[in-house]
């Protein structure tokens, strides 16, 4: 029982460290998009301002061709689509960052942190279930602490139960992907506050290729879909 504790408590500290050098980063980057242009992060920058265009119509094959990074494209409460690009990441934590001073944390397809929208996750932190995407083979339910800091609302707790839709094709430009279809219908009782996350989630890899989650009470929908997964050549 004590050897079973004491790798439960390191497991949990390193758990804690990586989000904590993740939050690091993830200011840091704020920092460098907006004042450092001659940082490797400001080349990126440079690149992304002037290959991408953001239209209704979405980000082109050529556009996120030209972007040699793992890449997301995405649209904030039905705004035109803007890419993002993986700045770092660490077991299943990835941070992703733009031009536009946009910063996301995304842990296995979900979102569990952002920056530089109009109103910010600031933090999200799991009671009950896994802190990923919901499984793709059976129903689950979760809950959550969130802290929403430009509402001055924090561990807010909000309750999710996960619904398997079934199998769905997505585009990732001219190739099918084959993904099974989850929803995830969550509450905030404290708040006031119900919406629908949505993930499309390959059975093969266990990769989120879109979706579409909540935020913030004062938030719209975010919709991602991926553009150059990590690892591709």
């Amino acid at each position: 029982m004590a050897n079973s504790m004491s790798i439960s408590t390191a497991s949990f500290r390193r758990d804690r460290a990586r989000r904590g050098g993740l939050a690091t980063a993830l200011a840091l980057l704020l920092t460098a998009c907006s004042s450092d242009q001659t940082s490797d992060w400001g080349d990126v920058a440079s690149l992304m301002m002037q290959t991408i265009r953001f239209g209704r119509s979405g980000i082109t094959l050529e556009q996120a061709s030209a972007i040699p990074y793992a890449s997301i494209g995405v649209r904030v409460d039905n705004s035109s689509e803007f890419l993002l690009v993986l700045a770092t990441s660490a077991g299943n934590d990835q941070l992703w960052t733009s031009a536009s001073h946009v910063v996301l944390l995304i842990h296995n397809g979900r979102i569990v942190r952002t920056a530089g929208l109009d109103h910010n996750l600031t933090e999200s932190r799991t009671i009950d279930g896994e802190r990923g995407a919901p499984s793709i083979s059976a129903g689950a339910a979760s809950r959550w602490e969130m802290d929403f800091a430009d509402a001055s609302l924090y561990s807010v707790v909000v309750r999710c139960t996960s619904v398997v839709r079934g199998p769905e094709t997505v585009k990732n430009f001219s190739v099918d992907i084959p993904t099974i279809h989850v929803d995830e219908e969550c509450r905030a009782d404290q708040i006031d506050w119900s919406y629908t996350n949505s993930y499309w989630i390959s059975p093969k890899t266990g990769l989120t290729w879109r979706t579409i989650q909540y935020v913030s009470p004062k938030l719209g929908p975010i919709e991602i879909e991926i553009l150059r997964p990590p690892g591709a050549g």
